[in-house]
């Protein structure tokens, strides 16, 4: 697959048939996560959960947060008995960087973080997987204990989570491209 046919290939996947994907699929996955431009050259690191109890402790720390926040939306979501935050998946790519506290480099973590979130996307979709970028499921490391549970740092923030592993949608990918979105200035 060529860089374009793979982006238009990418869909977002709610669907997992639970098949365990390979190590050496996953470390080429890993490694195109951390390839990602990075602003500031700050370091951005790229961890593979596949330990089906620190998974399912995603999933579960994720709802508690949710059903804890006082905001709304995400006290119905949390309340689904049907919801699964990382939708099944077998594989959550946790993407962090060190947690600092000046706006900036926050902002810029953030976005490096989005970067190697979509690398991870991309590498996925090209080696046959399928994948869903998240961000709910980040609050699951507000909870005590949770980022030792998964391998993070204590002076790490996960921005960006993506759920991947074999499909269980057979639907084609659908893209829904509004040129409106797309300016140039000559």
């Amino acid at each position: 697959m060529n860089t374009l046919e793979t982006i238009m290939g990418r869909k977002s996947n709610r669907a997992f048939n639970g098949e365990a994907v390979e190590r050496g699929v996953l470390e080429q996955i890993a490694k195109a996560g951390v390839a990602a431009p990075a602003g500031m050259g700050k370091a951005i690191y790229v961890t593979v959960v596949t330990n089906p109890d620190a998974v399912a402790a995603i999933n579960t720390a994720t709802k508690q947060v949710m059903m804890n926040s006082g905001v709304e939306a995400l006290v119905k979501m949390g309340s689904d008995p049907d919801r699964v935050p990382l939708y099944n998946a077998p594989v959550a790519v946790l993407v962090s960087a060190q947690t600092v506290e000046d706006p900036q480099g926050a902002s810029n973590n953030l976005s490096n973080c989005a970067a190697a979130a979509e690398n991870v996307v991309l590498a996925a979709t090209d080696l046959g997987l399928a994948s869903v970028y998240v961000t709910s499921p980040t609050l699951a490391f507000h909870v005590p204990g949770m980022k030792e549970k998964c391998g993070i740092a204590d002076d790490q923030t996960v921005h960006a989570i993506v759920a991947l592993g074999y499909s269980d949608d057979k639907a084609p990918a659908v893209k829904h491209i509004n040129e409106a979105n797309i300016k140039f200035v000559e």
